[in-house]
């Protein structure tokens, strides 16, 4: 019986504890956990979830830059963003395109078997522990905080304060030289030259639903070429 009770107790703190830490959800509030680039797009619009919304994968975050822009759009590219995914904020109440709604297109998005970033919030189900969904990034933190500190005090600084974590969006700038882009090519022609249409079928699929899903929004849908 005392077993059956520790064994219980234990449960009982386990979802006590991981009730708290979704309601803190440290991952989308503290600067100390990896934010993924939808999270980024909610924090730099103060939380908003509405709007006139440029969707696409990190082509648009590298091409559209919204301070530069003379129509003025919310830049969401995510990283390894697909149409799926798209399918997925929308369906679950993410956010709601207002007005416009533009995707940018390229092959990547299309693509079905492309793996995507596993810590986009429409992942978790909702029977799903946050500490176990939010595992790795969790240990990530932790492993480097342990580091970190080891390492202040081997030097004599008591500074014990967490290091924050990069919260911007990855770009790439400037033009690769012909040689690169040969290589570029390649890696390209390599991993997706032999793909068929069979490939793309269920991202084609989305892409109707995005069509008519969009009719019921009080949005416009626009797609642009990357």
């Amino acid at each position: 019986m005392k077993k059956n009770h520790f064994i219980l107790i234990l449960f009982c703190a386990f979802v006590v504890t991981d009730v708290l830490l979704s309601s803190w959800d440290p991952m989308r509030t503290s600067p100390v956990f990896y934010k993924d680039d939808f999270t980024k797009t909610l924090l730099k619009h103060n939380g908003n979830r509405d709007g006139k919304l440029f969707f696409g994968n990190s082509a648009v975050a590298a091409a559209y830059i919204e301070e530069r822009a003379s129509f003025p759009l919310i830049e969401m590219g995510l990283s390894y963003g697909k149409m799926t995914d798209l399918q997925a904020i929308m369906q679950k109440d993410l956010f709601r395109p207002q007005e416009l709604l533009v995707i940018g297109m390229d092959p990547h998005i299309m693509l079905d078997h492309l793996t995507t970033d596993p810590t986009y919030p429409w992942f978790k189900e909702f029977y799903e522990p946050y500490m176990y969904f939010y595992r790795d990034c969790l240990r990530q933190v932790l492993e480097n905080s342990g580091k970190s500190m080891m390492n202040h005090l081997k030097e004599g600084n008591l500074d014990l304060s967490l290091e924050e974590a990069w919260s911007d969006k990855l770009l790439y700038y400037g033009h690769l030289p012909s040689s690169e882009l040969t290589k570029k090519w390649n890696s390209y022609e390599e991993q997706f030259g032999s793909l068929g249409e069979e490939e793309f079928s269920h991202n084609s699929t989305n892409r109707a639903y995005q069509r008519d899903n969009t009719l019921r929004l009080p949005a416009r849908l626009a797609a642009l070429l990357m």
